[in-house]
């Protein structure tokens, strides 16, 4: 099944690519077959994650008060440091909403948040790792030009925070 899932997706992609395909087109086919309800679901199917793949994603309405005021998707973890297996996102967020409209390069963008925090699930607060699965995720996806931007700048102030973290520890232990 994931073969065909994927074989679909190419194609798909490719005749979007191609311009044979308008954007909302491209992304109400699975819908329309049956294969995707939600823009999570669409994402999943991007990604090609099924089964013990699948992470558990729960929407919510709104950011948790600790959470950046830009996140769009998050995990949690425990305060003695363990993940939650639970990637959550906001539907409160524009790249939600206009992925729910079917954008394609909204779903693309969620897809690749999606990818991010899953990296989290499997490694913990490594921000560099996450920001480079989603990079990579989006860039096969064909993300514009504008979201990989976007997530790029994201991913040098996570490291710059992380360096800044990893000095002020290091002040401390002397």
């Amino acid at each position: 099944m994931a073969t065909a899932t994927n074989a679909f997706i190419q194609w798909i992609t490719g005749l979007y690519l191609a311009g044979a395909l308008t954007t909302s087109f491209a992304m109400n086919v699975p819908a329309a077959v049956g294969r995707a309800e939600t823009p999570i679901d669409v994402a999943v199917m991007l990604l090609g994650w099924s089964g013990a793949n699948l992470p558990r994603i729960d929407l919510v309405a709104a950011r948790p008060g600790d959470a950046s005021l830009l996140a769009e998707a998050w995990v949690r973890f425990t305060d003695d440091d363990r993940i939650i297996p639970i990637i959550y996102i906001c539907t409160a967020t524009t790249v939600y909403r206009d992925a729910a409209r079917g954008d394609y390069q909204s779903l693309v963008k969620l897809a690749g948040i999606l990818a991010h925090e899953r990296w989290h699930l499997g490694h913990g607060r490594d921000e560099t790792g996450a920001y480079t699965v989603q990079i990579s995720t989006m860039e096969y996806l064909h993300a514009n030009s504008l979201h990989l931007t976007v997530v790029r700048k994201a991913m040098q102030s996570a490291k710059q925070a992380e360096t800044s973290a990893r000095h002020r520890w290091a002040a401390i232990a002397f």
